[in-house]
């Protein structure tokens, strides 16, 4: 019974590279539409969480193909948009309540993204 159970761990393990390049191309396709669907909706915060949180996975697929490249440059350019319409959301809102901390510590977060 080890074995049979070490042998499916391997087998599952080793994926096709077409059905590896399939997967990560769904997974992106998947965290845009996400994004896209927060940002059309007006929600920046979320938008912003959500590029935040799965930018990893929409970058770190382009280091294993070629192909996914323009995916990857896709993905930052919503992360980039998340963060600044997040930051531009965030201000419009804490300015007149003069709360200046906030303000700065959005345009650091925008500085930081690009």
């Amino acid at each position: 019974a080890y074995n049979y159970n070490q042998r499916q761990q391997q087998k599952q393990q080793q994926h096709n590279p077409q059905q590896q390049q399939n997967l990560n191309q769904t997974l992106s396709e998947a965290v845009e539409l996400l994004i896209t669907t927060a940002m059309e909706q007006k929600s920046y915060r979320r938008a912003d969480t959500i590029a935040t949180n799965l930018y990893q996975a929409i970058s770190g697929q382009s280091n294993n193909n070629n192909s996914s490249s323009n995916n990857n440059n896709r993905g930052g350019f919503l992360y980039l948009e998340a963060r600044y319409y997040h930051a531009c959301d965030t201000i419009d809102r804490v300015i007149s309540k003069r709360q200046f901390p906030i303000i700065e510590r959005q345009i650091g977060r925008v500085d930081r993204a690009v």
